[in-house]
């Protein structure tokens, strides 16, 4: 959990903790035939996350193209919030400290999947189904192609009109 740090004193942990890497060296090994593909002599899209996100379709993507040397620079940003601040309520203060704001579908809190899980509510009650890749129970059905323009219409209009409705504040302690 984010507020109380790591459990362990080991160093040898993951989430890397960020005071022992210098840097990070990926490849991404393409010999196998199962890589051998159209998209893949093309390049691949990277999805970097928090530690305790799922990867989505809906987050930011970085396209690394094929057979080319890359390199992304990250710059970690850590914040804490004063206990004294609880006495606050969220609205007041804007952030959320754990286990003041559960969700549905994911265990750990963060506004990203406070968003992601409003927004799936949100093309649900407009389409009766959701997209393939949002979370969703057994019974929820996932969209057909036929309803294509209408998740991606719920999408759009969630996203410009309905995403503060949800009061997905960040949490008070983040990286």
């Amino acid at each position: 959990k984010l507020e109380n740090g790591y459990i362990t004193k080991d160093q040898n942990v993951e989430p890397f903790r960020a005071s022992k890497l210098n840097d990070i060296k990926i490849k991404i090994d393409t010999n196998h035939t199962k890589f051998l593909n159209f998209c893949s002599r093309l390049g691949y899209s990277v999805i970097i996350h928090r530690p305790n996100e799922i990867p989505t379709p809906f987050h930011r993507k970085l396209f690394v193209k094929y057979q080319r040397i890359s390199a992304i620079s990250l710059t970690a940003v850590s914040y804490k919030s004063g206990k004294d601040l609880k006495k606050f309520k969220p609205e007041v203060r804007g952030c959320y400290f754990e286990g003041e704001k559960s969700l549905k579908f994911f265990k750990s809190y963060t506004k990203f999947h406070c968003d992601y899980e409003c927004m799936t509510n949100f093309t649900f009650k407009q389409c009766e189904c959701v997209n393939f890749a949002m979370p969703r129970t057994q019974e929820t059905p996932v969209c057909d192609l036929d309803k294509i323009e209408c998740y991606t219409e719920a999408i759009n209009k969630w996203s410009a009109v309905q995403k503060d409705s949800c009061e997905c504040h960040p949490p008070c302690n983040n990286i």
